[in-house]
């Protein structure tokens, strides 16, 4: 049984500078999900949780019925009983991943114990138990080996787990940047220079990935179990899906295809993420990820204009820390992040420009009317047939109006070419981004029956595009600042009725703003005092 309530308002805008604003996206979905699963039912697993099932028999083959099924996670003690079905059958549904032991005993066998069992998101381990005859008193320890072969179910897809996100080299601390990694996954190259947290975690062409072929806002996005997708899916504009870090994820699986009917949304994939909680034990980290631009060589087209090497500096610090408040009943876990970035070098979309200026522009020692008029003489407008005057008689006063324009340091608005030859110029502005991420986690096992489990993202993003290739022009004092804030809250809570029925209840929220603004410089207009707005 599943009830889903959403809605989405956006659209709004007002006049800023230079009379233009982007859409702000506020974005606020709320999700009921209640979960009835039955012993035997294909549906043991949600998005946040997996399942464990399985046969008893004994060494002649014959099933073992009424057998006590025990599975016990193996950092925060959680324990789940049950007993064996007639045929010898279990099921031990909405388990949170990680590592299990499970215990089977049964009178005139001995007691069987595994360990090292593990439980991945969105997926159902099968087990297959052999009881020796003896006595309950003796025990029987296995160590689990490594699955080779998924069988019990046909849904494709592919699990990374937390310690491989931590250990590949991401330079933004982006975990969507490896879905490429899956199979039948086709992402772009991850672009190194690229701003803020990068254009991965973009639901969109611009940043998205497609699956067999899919479109790329096709895909879905779920973190601990509640959808977190950028509805809008316009890329820089609406901001993404919020993207934890590293040392806070747990583990996170895509989903390619064949897939339970309850993950669909709509036909790509499904990516589940999870994030950490608290064990028994205090756990965390310390860390910090530096990016320089002394170890970079110069980019190509600052290099064949003679300009300097681009800066790009970035600093990511924070840290982790989990563990108990009351043991095997109560627990906790944080995590922070924040990231510092100079960036000069992306050139995408934000800080490095290459534009085409006329050649004429090069050694002129002022801009004046007959100036102008013995630089372009004789050539032809495109637009009106008219040849240029030598005293520039026919040059539009607009058209002089906006080549003397200058910026406060004195320099011409519209720059001479850098290459007088091709009319070529780079320029590289330097582009900042700083954001601020906390992830806070709480378990509260009530008792055997009720658990409770509580997960809160928040991102605040502060980026500026200080030569953006959208709506201006690739000029300097025509930047982009970008304000992106995600909240993400999930509230879960699991009751056991029998061993054979239980209910999950999922209650969300996920907003996103997404605050983009055009800018414009201010400008000495020939003539008149003071700086103006150019517009």
């Amino acid at each position: 049984m599943t009830a889903t309530l959403a809605s989405q308002a956006g659209g709004r805008g007002s006049e800023i500078e230079m009379e233009r604003r982007t859409p702000t996206q506020f974005s606020v979905l709320f999700s009921l999900i209640a979960v009835l699963v039955l012993a035997g039912s294909l549906c043991a697993q949600t998005a946040s949780t997996g399942a464990l099932g399985g046969m008893v028999k004994d060494s002649s083959g014959a099933v073992v019925a009424g057998a006590t099924v025990r599975v016990t996670h193996h950092l925060t003690g959680e324990t789940r009983t049950l007993t064996t079905q007639s045929d010898g059958g279990f099921l031990v549904p909405l388990l949170l991943p990680g590592t299990y032991q499970v215990e089977i005993s049964s009178k005139g066998f001995k007691t069987l114990e595994q360990t090292g069992i593990q439980v991945f998101v969105t997926e159902k381990q099968d087990l297959h138990f052999v009881l020796s005859v003896g006595t309950s008193t003796q025990l029987v320890q296995v160590e689990t080996a490594g699955e080779l072969l998924k069988t019990e179910d046909a849904a494709l897809g592919n699990v990374t787990e937390g310690q491989e996100v931590r250990d590949l080299p991401l330079v933004n601390r982006n975990y969507t940047q490896i879905i490429g990694l899956s199979p039948g996954v086709v992402a772009d190259v991850n672009n190194a220079s690229d701003l803020g947290r990068g254009n991965s975690g973009l639901n969109a062409a611009e940043g998205g990935f497609s699956a067999h072929g899919g479109a790329t806002n096709d895909n879905n996005y779920q973190m601990n179990g509640a959808q977190v997708n950028d509805l809008m899916a316009a890329g820089s504009f609406s901001g993404g899906v919020p993207i934890p870090n590293p040392d806070a994820i747990q583990e996170f699986k895509v989903q390619t295809g064949q897939y339970d009917a309850s993950y669909g949304r709509d036909a790509g994939a499904n990516v589940n993420v999870l994030t950490k909680g608290g064990t028994n034990e205090l756990h965390g980290t310390v860390f910090e990820f530096v990016r320089n631009d002394i170890f970079n060589a110069n980019d190509y087209f600052l290099n064949l204009e003679g300009q300097p090497r681009a800066s790009l500096k970035q600093n990511q610090f924070g840290f982790t820390l989990g563990g108990p408040i009351v043991k095997n009943k109560l627990f906790w876990f944080g995590s922070y992040q924040g990231t510092r970035q100079i960036n000069g070098l992306d050139s995408t979309a934000a800080c490095l420009s290459t534009f085409n200026t006329p050649t004429q522009l090069v050694g002129l020692s002022n801009r004046s009317q007959a100036t102008l008029g013995a630089a372009f003489q004789g050539l032809m407008s495109p637009y009106t047939g008219q040849v240029i005057a030598a005293d520039g008689s026919n040059i539009a006063p607009q058209t002089i109006a906006l080549l003397n324009l200058t910026l406060p340091g004195g320099n011409y608005l519209i720059p001479a070419p850098q290459n007088a030859t091709t009319g070529q110029s780079s320029i590289t502005v330097n582009c900042t981004y700083n954001a601020d991420q906390f992830v806070t986690d709480a378990d509260y096992v009530q008792n055997d029956k009720s658990k409770f489990s509580g997960r809160f993202f928040f991102d605040d993003g502060a980026e500026n595009a200080t030569l953006p290739q959208s709506f201006a022009p690739m000029l300097k004092g025509f930047g982009q600042p970008i304000n992106t804030s995600f909240r993400n809250l999930s509230i879960t809570h699991t009751y056991t009725f029998t061993p054979n029925l239980l209910n999950e209840l999922v209650v969300a929220y996920n907003r996103l703003n997404n605050l983009l603004v055009q800018t414009e410089p201010q400008v000495q207009v020939q003539g008149q005092s003071g700086l103006v707005p150019f517009s």
